[in-house]
């Protein structure tokens, strides 16, 4: 059986993350571009972050900060399409 090391499955975890969250869920509520950069550049900032500081991606920071952020993004965005 096959095993990744360490780093390469954090990194496709972190990955599939970002596409799921990034495309789709971001996708599904029709976020505007300029918001949806913003949460993926901040996505980056926290994985180079804790990588170079740690070694390794510290995902349980990244998720408890770019998940609320996408929560935060698309409620924002929902409100504004209602007063339209």
């Amino acid at each position: 059986m096959f095993i990744l090391p360490d780093l390469w499955a954090q990194w496709l975890g972190l990955s599939l993350y970002a596409f799921f969250v990034g495309f789709t869920f971001c996708d599904g509520f029709k976020l505007h571009a300029i918001r949806k950069l913003i949460w993926f550049l901040i996505f980056l900032a926290l994985c180079m972050d804790t990588f170079y500081k740690q070694g390794q991606f510290d995902i349980p920071v990244i998720l408890s900060v770019t998940a609320p952020l996408g929560f935060a993004l698309c409620f924002t965005e929902k409100q504004n399409q209602q007063k339209k």
